[in-house]
């Protein structure tokens, strides 16, 4: 584009604004591509199922918890009613909820250590 006499071209607020939208992606971008870490669960000691039918199992919709007492607590209480197994919704925008290359399995992780600490079959 040529400049007319007396015409400047963008101006320094122009280029900050620029720099800041181009940091802005690359940190975005950062973010979906790094991933999460987190500490390991809080498990307490191996427990057993005593059923008498081992038929009974249970659905829940614990997945995506990050409570870790209260995912503790129901899953023991389903071991204390006698239920050998039990069915989890595992929805994936809860896996990857910061876009397709990013991927958090915290909440199923959480809740399959748990179930498992509890003698319980996922």
């Amino acid at each position: 584009m040529l400049k007319h006499a007396g015409q400047r071209g963008p101006g320094l607020a122009h280029s900050i604004v620029v720099l800041i939208g181009v940091v802005g992606l690359l940190t975005a971008g950062l973010q979906v591509l790094t991933p999460r870490t987190y500490p390991p669960p809080r498990l307490g000691s191996q427990q057993v199922v005593a059923t008498r039918n081992p038929k009974i199992g249970v659905h829940l919709r614990l997945s995506g918890t990050d409570d870790e007492t209260a995912l503790a607590e129901q899953l023991s209480q389903v071991r204390e009613m006698g239920a050998q197994w039990v069915v989890d919704l595992f929805p994936w925008a809860y896996v990857q909820p910061r876009g397709p290359r990013a991927f958090d399995w915290r909440g199923a992780d959480l809740m399959i250590a748990h179930a498992k600490q509890q003698g319980l079959e996922v």
